[in-house]
């Protein structure tokens, strides 16, 4: 994991299979702990869809993402939304 990611933050990443970092567009992938390549290509389109859809939290929808991103769905880029009102 790059030091610059991380420096000063305490980081669980080696708990999991896969981390993702919005403010620094980064994915970290712990390719020790992920068993299989099935469990490799899901942590990556997973981590893809939360860099993709950061105001998603873990549920149906998201769920739903990830399955269409296994199945080889393409996203458009993310665009930050404009509030109503706002210049």
């Amino acid at each position: 994991m790059p030091r610059e990611a991380t420096e000063g933050r305490r980081t669980t990443a080696y708990k999991y299979y896969g981390v993702s970092y919005l403010a620094e567009n980064l994915i970290f992938i712990n390719v020790r702990k992920i068993p299989d390549e099935r469990a490799l290509e899901s942590t990556i389109v997973h981590e893809l869809v939360h860099m993709r859809f950061p105001y998603l939290s873990h549920g149906r929808r998201f769920s739903r993402l990830v399955r269409r991103g296994l199945a080889g769905a393409r996203f458009a880029p993310y665009a930050r939304r404009r509030r109503p009102g706002a210049n």
